[in-house]
């Protein structure tokens, strides 16, 4: 981008500042894949297809940002990276608690209370944030 050969260009800075030249775009890209983590799950019918569908979700946009790399700091394409690992992580997590047999929730993690569950999630996004 051409920013200072064109004054326009300017207020617009904030939304692609980050990003390599190249991916001057990527805002629009991660703005669709915010309102389809945000929409499309929803029109899930089950809990269990909602899971698979974000963790699947979340994985490919763990494997674009690590092939894409858009942004210029390679310690800011490293974390989000890992945050995109620990979006699917949560969704796996979920269907680990969610499985369903057809009588009844009866997944790996379906018989843990709801405090350790909730300490386990807690655990989790912890260590990948120091991971990270």
């Amino acid at each position: 981008l051409q920013e200072e050969s064109d004054p326009e260009l300017r207020p617009l800075k904030f939304l692609y500042k980050g990003y390599r030249p190249q991916y001057w775009y990527w805002e629009v890209v991660e703005s669709y894949r915010r309102i389809l983590f945000m929409s499309a799950l929803t029109a899930v019918d089950t809990p269990i297809r909602r899971g698979f569908f974000g963790a699947s979700l979340g994985l490919i946009g763990t494997f674009a940002y690590r092939e894409v790399a858009p942004y210029q700091r390679s310690t800011t394409n490293v974390l989000n990276i890992v945050v995109q690992y620990q979006i699917s992580l949560t969704f796996i997590y979920a269907l680990l608690l969610l499985n369903h047999d057809g009588t009844g929730y009866t997944g790996v993690l379906a018989g843990i209370s709801v405090e350790t569950a909730g300490a386990i999630m807690v655990i989790v996004n912890l260590s990948m944030w120091i991971l990270g």
